[in-house]
Formats: C-alpha cells, sequence, structure tokens
C-alpha cells in the first residue's frame, strides 16, 4: 500500500520532526499520509456524538433555567396572592369547603375586574374624553334608508329637556333610584351617544365600540369560566381517583406541606387535615347507612323527598306570581294621577318594590329550602348540591319574571314617534336606562342587605346563643350554598346589567371586594364551624357550573335585546337604528365586498346551524370517550383490587408458613429439654401424637 523508500530521520532536533500517528512524508512523492476510511468514519462518528451530547446537554441545561424561572415565578406570584393568608385562616377553622367560597369569589373578583376595564377603556373614556362629530356615512352608511335621523335628533332634545327639569331637593332620592340626573351620568345607557369621535387624527365609531365591547365582555367571561371549570374538573376527578382506597392513608402521611416554618401555619394546617378527615368520615358513615336500610325504610324516604320536592315547586311558583304582581303593581302606582302628590318616602319605597321583595325571598325562601333538605336526609356533599339547584331556581326565576314584566312595559302599545308609551302604557322616554335603574337598585339592595345581616343580625344571634343561652336560637353556621348563590345572583346582576348600565360592573367589583372582608369577619367570629364538612374539589366544580348555567341564562335576554327590540328613539349609541345589530351591517358596507360576502355566510343560519351540529357531534364522541376511558380505569383499577388482594393473601400464608417452620424447628429443642428434665420419653411421644 505504501512505498519502501522512505526518508531516514533527521539527525539534528530529530524529536520535533518525529513522525505523528496522523500522517507520514513519502520519499519522492511528498504526499500526506492519511488514516484509514474506516478510522476516520469512526473519528468523525466520535466527533459528531461528542457534539450531539454537548447540544443535548446545553438544551437540558437552557430547559432546566426555563424550568426554574417558571418555579420562580409561580413561587412569586403565590406569594402575591391576594387573600392567601385569610383565605388560609378561614381554611383552618371551618376546612377546605368554606375556604373554596373564599377563593370562587377572588376569582369573580378577577372576572369582573377584567369586564370592568374593557368597558372603561374602549367605551367610558373614549365617550367622555374626545370631542364628537356630526353624522357621517361611517354612522347611516352609504344610503340612509334604514335609519331615523331626523326622530331621533328630535327626540333626543325632548330627553334633554325632561331631565333637566328634576327639582334639586331631590337629588339624594335621584341618587338611589338611578333617576333624574343620574341618567346623564356615564353609569347608564342613555348618556352615551351615537356619533363618531375624533381622537388624534382618526375615528372612533361608539356605536360599534359598545356593541362589540359588550360581546367581548361575554366572550371574556365565558373563557374564563371554561377555564375555572376545566381545572375544578381536572381536581375533582383526581380526588375521585384517589379516594377510593388511600384517602385516609394520603391526608394521613402524604397532605403536610413540609415548606411551613411558623406556627400559625402549621396550626391552620392541622385544622385543615383534621376537616377533610371529618368530611371523609361523614361520607363514609352516610354511605354505610344507607346500605343498611331496610325496604320499608327505603320507601318512606323517597316518599318524602317526592313530597318535599313537590313543596320546592309551590315555592318556587308562588315566589314568581309574587314577584310579577309586585313589579305591575309598582308600575301602575307610577301611573296613577296621585302619585305626583305622594310624599318622597312613598314613592321611594314603591319604586324599591320589586328590588325589596327579590331580596326578602331570597333571603327567606332558601332558610326553608334548608330546613326541608335535613328531613330528606340527603349526603353532605348532595346537600349542597340540591340545595344549590333549588335556591338558584329561585334566583334565576326572580330575575326571569322580572325580565319578562319590564319587557310587557318597555312592549306596551300604542307609542308615539319618539317610542314613548301613550294611553295606558308606562310613559318611559328611554327604556334602556330604566331596565339598567331596575338592576342598579337591586345591586344597592343586595348590598345593604348583606351589610346589615353581618353587622348587626349575626353578632346580635351569636350573643343571644353565647351568653343568654338561647337554645331555640343557635349560634350560626356559615351556610356555604347560601353565600355561593349570593356570589352567582350578583354575577348573574353584573351580566344582565351592564348592556343596559355599563358602570354597574364598578359596583358589583366595589360590593365583591367589601363582602369579602363581611364574609370573613362572619366566618372568623361569629360562624361557628360547620357540623357538617364539604370537600373543597367538588365545591369548587360545582360553584363553576352553578356560574356558567346562570352565564347562559343570562345571554338570553341580551341577545334578543340586540337582534329583536327596537331602541329607544330619544338615547343611546343605537337611537337611529331599526336594530341594534344593524351597526354592524352598516359597517360591512365599507368593507370589500368578499370580505362582507363571507361575513354574511359566517352569520347566516345555515352556517351556525352546521356549526352547532357539528359541535353537538364533537360532544357527543368526547362523551363517549370519557366513557370508555371511565370503564377502562374502572377494570384496571379493580385488577389492581384483585392483585393487593391476592399479594395481601400471599403475604399472610408466607407469614403464617414461616411461623410454622419456626415453631416445627424449635419444637425437638423444646422436647429434649423436657426429656432431659422429666427424665422420660412418654413427654415426647404424648407431645408426638
Amino acid at each position: 500500500m505504501f512505498s519502501n523508500k522512505v526518508d531516514p530521520l533527521p539527525q539534528k532536533n530529530w524529536r520535533s520532526n518525529v513522525r505523528r500517528p496522523s500522517y507520514i512524508n513519502t520519499c519522492e512523492s511528498k504526499t500526506q499520509w492519511t488514516l484509514p476510511l474506516s478510522e476516520r468514519l469512526k473519528r468523525r462518528e466520535q466527533e459528531g456524538e461528542f457534539k450531539k451530547d454537548v447540544d443535548r446537554s446545553a438544551k437540558g441545561l437552557t430547559k432546566q433555567k426555563w424550568n426554574k424561572f417558571k418555579r420562580e415565578l409561580r413561587e412569586i406570584s403565590y406569594k402575591l396572592e391576594p387573600w392567601r393568608a385569610s383565605i388560609k385562616a378561614v381554611e383552618g377553622y371551618h376546612g377546605s369547603g368554606v375556604a373554596s367560597y373564599f377563593m370562587f369569589m377572588r376569582w369573580s373578583l378577577f372576572l369582573n375586574i377584567g369586564i370592568t376595564l374593557l368597558i372603561i377603556t374602549f367605551v367610558t373614556i373614549p365617550q367622555v374624553a374626545f370631542p364628537k362629530r356630526d353624522y357621517s356615512p361611517a354612522i347611516f352608511g352609504i344610503n340612509k334608508t334604514s335609519v331615523q335621523i331626523d326622530e331621533a335628533v328630535k327626540c333626543s332634545k325632548d330627553y334633554v329637556l325632561k331631565i333637566n327639569k328634576t327639582d334639586v331637593k331631590a337629588l339624594l332620592l335621584d341618587f338611589l333610584q338611578g333617576s333624574g340626573w343620574m341618567e346623564k351620568t356615564a353609569l347608564f345607557y342613555g348618556y352615551y351617544d351615537n356619533k363618531e369621535l375624533f381622537t388624534y387624527g382618526k375615528t372612533y365609531i361608539i356605536p360599534l365600540a359598545y356593541l362589540l365591547v359588550s360581546i367581548s365582555c361575554l366572550l371574556y367571561s365565558v373563557i374564563l369560566m371554561a377555564k375555572k371549570s376545566a381545572a375544578s374538573f381536572r381536581d375533582n376527578v383526581e380526588d375521585d381517583r384517589a379516594g377510593d382506597n388511600f384517602q385516609f392513608f394520603s391526608l394521613v402521611f402524604l397532605s403536610w406541606d413540609y415548606t411551613i416554618t411558623d406556627a400559625v401555619s402549621a396550626k391552620l394546617k392541622k385544622a385543615s387535615i383534621m376537616k377533610q378527615i371529618q368530611t371523609e368520615l361523614a361520607e363514609k358513615q352516610y354511605k354505610l347507612k344507607k346500605e343498611n336500610l331496610t325496604k320499608n325504610q327505603r320507601i318512606l324516604m323517597y316518599t318524602i323527598r317526592v313530597t318535599i320536592n313537590i313543596f320546592v315547586l309551590t315555592c318556587l311558583t308562588a315566589s314568581a306570581y309574587l314577584i310579577y304582581y309586585v313589579t305591575q303593581y309598582s308600575t301602575n302606582f307610577t301611573k296613577m294621577d296621585t302619585y305626583s302628590g305622594q310624599h318622597k318616602i312613598v314613592k321611594l319605597l314603591v319604586e324599591f318594590m320589586p328590588s325589596l321583595t327579590i331580596s326578602a325571598l331570597n333571603g327567606f325562601v332558601p332558610i326553608i329550602f334548608s330546613l326541608v333538605i335535613i328531613i330528606e336526609d340527603y349526603a353532605p356533599q348532595n346537600e349542597v348540591i340540591i340545595t344549590l339547584g333549588r335556591t338558584i331556581l329561585l334566583r334565576l326565576a326572580s330575575l326571569i319574571f322580572l325580565v319578562a314584566s319590564l319587557y310587557k312595559d318597555v312592549m306596551c302599545k300604542p307609542k308615539n314617534v319618539c317610542g314613548i308609551g301613550m294611553e295606558s302604557c308606562t310613559k318611559i322616554t328611554c327604556w334602556e336606562s330604566y331596565i339598567g335603574q331596575q338592576f342598579y337598585k337591586l345591586v344597592i339592595t343586595d348590598f345593604v342587605i348583606k351589610l346589615v345581616l353581618c353587622l348587626t343580625v349575626e353578632p346580635i344571634r351569636k350573643l343571644m346563643a353565647k351568653k343568654l343561652k338561647f337554645k331555640l336560637l343557635p349560634q350560626p353556621q356559615f351556610n356555604v350554598p347560601q353565600n355561593v348563590l349570593d356570589l352567582v345572583y350578583i354575577q348573574s346582576l353584573c351580566w344582565l346589567g351592564f348592556f343596559f348600565a355599563p358602570l354597574i360592573t364598578c359596583m358589583v367589583l366595589i360590593s365583591i371586594f367589601i363582602t369579602f372582608y363581611l364574609k370573613k369577619l362572619s366566618a372568623l367570629h361569629w360562624c361557628a364551624a360547620s357540623v357538617k364538612p364539604y370537600k373543597a374539589s367538588k365545591s369548587q366544580s360545582l360553584f363553576a357550573s352553578v356560574l356558567m348555567v346562570s352565564f347562559f341564562l343570562c345571554c338570553l335576554p341580551i341577545g334578543y335585546v340586540i337582534c329583536k327590540v327596537p331602541p329607544s328613539r330619544s338615547c343611546g349609541p343605537f337611537r337611529i337604528y331599526k336594530y341594534m345589530y344593524e351597526i354592524l351591517t352598516v359597517t360591512l358596507e365599507f368593507w370589500p365586498i368578499s370580505a362582507a360576502i363571507t361575513i354574511s355566510f359566517l352569520t347566516s343560519g345555515a352556517f351556525v346551524l352546521t356549526i352547532i351540529i357539528v359541535l353537538l357531534l364533537f360532544l357527543y364522541y368526547f362523551y363517549k370517550k370519557i366513557a370508555s376511558q371511565s370503564a377502562t380505569i374502572k377494570i384496571l383499577s379493580n385488577k389492581l383490587n384483585s392483585e393487593r388482594k391476592e399479594k395481601y393473601y400471599f403475604m399472610v400464608e408466607a407469614s403464617k408458613s414461616l411461623k410454622q417452620g419456626q415453631a416445627n424447628r424449635e419444637y425437638p429443642t423444646q422436647a429434649r429439654e423436657l426429656e432431659e428434665a422429666t427424665g422420660s420419653t412418654e413427654v415426647l411421644d404424648e407431645n408426638k401424637s
């Protein structure tokens, strides 16, 4: 392979020119001697593997740094989490079920912060800060066939003159009712204009912004609720999987937080674990009690439950009729000729009659529900679910019948050109602000009742129970279902009311913030620890489900108003349109034809129906997939249980065998010692026999 003629090694400084393993010079050609191909490939492969290892280690190091950064961010966010210490204190005293209500309230606060920021940033601030322009094609469209500009201008002037006649002495009354001068504030729908705004050389269309921001608030709410429901459902599933066989083992040996360093936190954590153990024991006791029921006892139990459900439906029907009757009476009383001569206090009470009636029913009827459910003998967690279901029906039915009675007044005919009722109809100039006033009064009434109950009724009740020993009036307990429904109710008022009173979200935000401290005071000082503890994971998923149902029921009237109810001619950003959604069609006129056709197709009934069918099919598919996975999990769990029992049986048998073998080994020694002591072999023979 190589030439036989090789140059001799040099005599001087020969060590520096010694032939290296990598190359050698031939005598004539002076060419470089390279390594064999296999050796070069091997070295190249080794170098490549080394580079891959270096790259892999660098990527792993980067991933570790990123995970560390995320962990530090989570720790910082955990430390900066608002009300963390307060919730821990409540959890230590009442358990994780009651603490889940406070966590739900904190989540609701963040939800309302987002809604409030959207409305203030994109609707209220532009309306207040920027100058207005006259009507432009961006408002009435390319052709003016579908708008009534002249009628809107005339009716708007009459509406302003009417409000300017407000008596100064009635300022406080107007503040409580949301009428008079309050209608001219940014709190209500009637304040917002239907013109373009001039903003730093660009135009800003208030009607379009009002409608799109309202839809964005609803979308923002449903996204947050979906995330909340998914997280709660995941925790609930994990709790159910871990809760079948090892719940007590996990609670006793695996639930302690070893990052706790102070005595107060350790005490609260200990009390929280104790409450969780009590919850599991209560569920176990109820299951054992239910399994031991006789046939006659079961028949009696179901008969009692059916009877009580009929009674509950009767209460709900009577409550709904009472709300409708009171609302109609209040409306008819204000139409009487003698109304203007009544005292201002009488007017205030008449105006607040629907709100007071709804608040009274929301306060007293759930107490009846909580008493009758004791007779039905449900499990602690099922008691929460059923009480929540019945009470949410009451709350939503009250709001639905209130909206129905208001809708009857709004759609009453005949009306004049400005849409104001004539003859026997209620003379409502701006019906959107009128509806906003009703929700405004409901929010005020709800907050005042919470304030009075927490600062007066509950302390007096505790004093009577502890100091005066009133056995018929025990110390109040923290009622989780009732408090959750209060929170769902105020959130429903926010969703129903923000379209007619945009800044009602600020009122709800302030109400929730103050209510947190009121409920904390009530939980830690006025209320005794709950006798029936609740699971936190199931409570969180239940709260989210109830709120989701309320949300979709609140979306229905808002969607109907946007699409089917003519807006007022005297006020609001949609006063020149036949329906509120027409601002979208006007905006599409300025888009390219292809974009307009695409939007028209996407909003058509056929496309929407197709999307609904596809979503239902996906829902059914995932439902069946979850069902099959649940069945698989159940089979695997049964296999694990059977293997666990077999191993336990084998361990017991092996232990018996070891003990028996040890006894057999010890037996000859004991017999020999006994024989030597007695000097006879009879004992050995008897023992063998």
